[in-house]
């Protein structure tokens, strides 16, 4: 017997510069061999909030990994969880559910103009993003 389904590994989780994709690897085979790419849409034991654009697909029978087209948006908070009673191949099922959450980073100022002497009693401010903003 294999023992109890686990999550043993996930990444990203926290704070992160960037993440270019979510993974999540199981302690038991989750999907046959076989079926892996005709699968990767259809059993998706994760749940991601929000759920960007892209797509999930299975990288062996172990390891689940979504990939976002492009990447993941900015300054967005992430809740990723499997829930208790997710299933591996032989039927094993996850007790407890696994839960965490990750962080891409908010916009900052790399540049500011004007600054410092005098200006108009009316001035234009320009700031420079680190990424693109929405206007709104």
């Amino acid at each position: 017997r294999a023992g109890p389904l686990e999550v043993v590994r996930f990444m990203p989780e926290g704070d992160v510069p960037l993440a270019p994709h979510l993974s999540v690897t199981f302690s038991q085979p989750m999907v046959p061999v076989a079926s892996l790419e005709a699968l990767a849409a259809e059993q998706v034991p994760v749940r991601l909030t929000p759920q960007p654009a892209g797509r999930w697909r299975w990288v062996g029978t172990r390891t689940l990994l979504f990939e976002p087209d492009p990447r993941f948006p900015m300054a967005t908070e992430y809740q990723v969880e499997v829930p208790a009673g997710a299933r591996a191949a032989s039927g094993a099922a996850l007790a407890q559910p696994a839960r965490w959450s990750f962080r891409t980073p908010a916009p900052t100022v790399v540049r500011c103009w004007p600054q410092g002497g005098p200006t108009t009693r009316e001035p234009t401010f320009v700031l420079t993003f680190d990424q693109a903003i929405d206007p709104a």
